[in-house]
């Protein structure tokens, strides 16, 4: 054992890769490996109440009893829930100007398949006028629709029967 397989077999047989002790790569991941699981053991394996009450000492609790444990659970997880539903509403609104985004893109389209591209570094108000220069027959369509959008995507919160009513606008719009 203490001198290897390579010793206990004869030198005619060749030795798989794997088994070989001259293999640096394969024996560096051996030591890494090791120490991985020798780092396991120490910290989550040998994690005992003394060590936690070390822990919560140099965190400034030194006597930690099951009530301020229990408070301190509380409050982290109160501010990992707290972060969670703000990242969440953050989310809840950018698919929600990403809804208008698409109906105003869908307007953009109605207007492109009737000879009025939008430019790509065209903004709404300046499209809108160009718009109604270009077909002034529908220019009051499009300026009320151009300024709902601005509202809605640019302004303060939208409600949900506004931006039906903006999707509506756009539905019904006819270039």
């Amino acid at each position: 054992v203490e001198r290897g397989i390579a010793s206990a077999l004869p030198r005619s047989d060749p030795l798989p890769m794997f088994v070989r002790g001259d293999f640096a790569l394969l024996q560096q991941m051996r030591l890494t490996w090791d120490s991985v699981t020798y780092t396991w053991n120490q910290w989550v394996l040998g994690y005992t109440p003394d060590r936690q009450r070390r822990f919560l000492s140099q965190l400034g609790f030194s006597a930690a009893t099951w009530q301020t444990l229990t408070f301190m659970l509380m409050v982290c997880t109160s501010i990992a829930l707290l972060i969670g539903a703000v990242l969440a509403l953050r989310d809840l609104r950018r698919a929600h100007l990403d809804a208008i985004k698409a109906a105003y893109d869908r307007f953009c389209r109605k207007l492109a398949r009737r000879g009025i591209q939008r430019g790509s570094a065209e903004g709404p108000r300046d499209f809108a006028q160009r718009a109604g220069r270009q077909r002034p027959e529908i220019a009051g369509a499009v300026a009320e629709i151009t300024r709902l959008y601005i509202a809605l995507r640019y302004g303060a919160e939208s409600r949900p029967e506004q931006v039906k009513a903006f999707k509506n606008q756009v539905r019904g719009f006819d270039a």
